[in-house]
């Protein structure tokens, strides 16, 4: 862990990530969903290794973090992170939207700071206005121009159902919890429906990960039955099936998430 989190001052460029180190600094793209995982790694990391300035760099990031956030563009349903840090992509996604709720209230957690509360309830509340369909699972992004690409990836579902348990844990109130277990619980039957079709193993990784947030907030038997229903029928991304290397970094993941202490 030590090693890993020592080589990730190459990628830095000011207060966020690039991309790349094959770019010159300031050259590279700066994405924030990718800073928002990297900095809930990097909550993670102060944990196991006691390592508080991994915390502090965590923050550094998600005050770059709130700097994308649509205040005052004119856009359709103002508000909402954007996916990148350039002006050539001005889409606002659920992935960095909610992702950004999900670190902000990981830093609540640790420090009690109230503003990380309310950026917390401000990232979730725009999701769920801005990009929910009917059926109360949420749809990808929003461009410029306020069309909505309408696709449901299951790690956006995840993150969402993981920033309400976070809420829920954070506030006390059940209004959160409740969000969280209908939400958990219509997206497992919309993709179990589907058995998980177009959606990469990676991102079901993800999503799996963040319902367990949930359940060990308030146990969800349904997520380990999931769990196992989709581990045992998609045997493709397994190890050792000739599938790339983030197919299979998915596979020990999942498998992982059957193991109980």
């Amino acid at each position: 862990m030590r090693r890993l989190v020592g080589l990730l001052p190459s990628y830095l460029d000011g207060s966020a990530y690039d991309a790349t180190v094959t770019a010159p600094p300031g050259g590279a793209q700066q994405f924030f969903d990718d800073n928002e995982w990297l900095a809930l790694d990097l909550v993670d990391a102060s944990h196991l290794l006691d390592d508080r300035s991994l915390r502090r760099q965590a923050q550094h990031v998600f005050d770059w973090i709130t700097s994308g956030w649509d205040s005052g563009s004119g856009n359709a349903c103002r508000g909402g992170v954007y996916w990148a840090n350039t002006p050539s992509i001005r889409d606002r996604n659920t992935v960095s939207t909610a992702n950004g709720a999900v670190l902000a209230l990981e830093l609540y957690r640790d420090t009690r700071n109230p503003a990380y509360l309310t950026w917390g309830k401000r990232m979730y509340a725009w999701v769920r206005s801005c990009l929910a369909d009917g059926d109360g699972l949420l749809f990808d992004h929003l461009d410029s121009d306020g069309r909505i690409d309408q696709s449901k990836w299951t790690y956006n579902q995840g993150a969402m159902v993981a920033a309400a348990a976070l809420l829920y844990r954070a506030t006390g109130s059940s209004v959160y919890l409740r969000d969280a277990t209908a939400l958990a619980s219509r997206s497992l039957q919309y993709f179990d429906a589907s058995s998980y079709a177009g959606q990469p193993a990676i991102f079901v990784a993800i999503y799996f990960r963040y319902l367990r947030i949930l359940d060990s907030v308030a146990p969800q038997p349904q997520i380990t039955a999931a769990l196992s229903r989709y581990v045992a029928t998609h045997e493709a991304s397994a190890p050792g099936s000739g599938s790339d290397v983030l197919d299979r970094a998915a596979a020990v993941q999942l498998a992982a998430g059957l193991v109980r202490p």
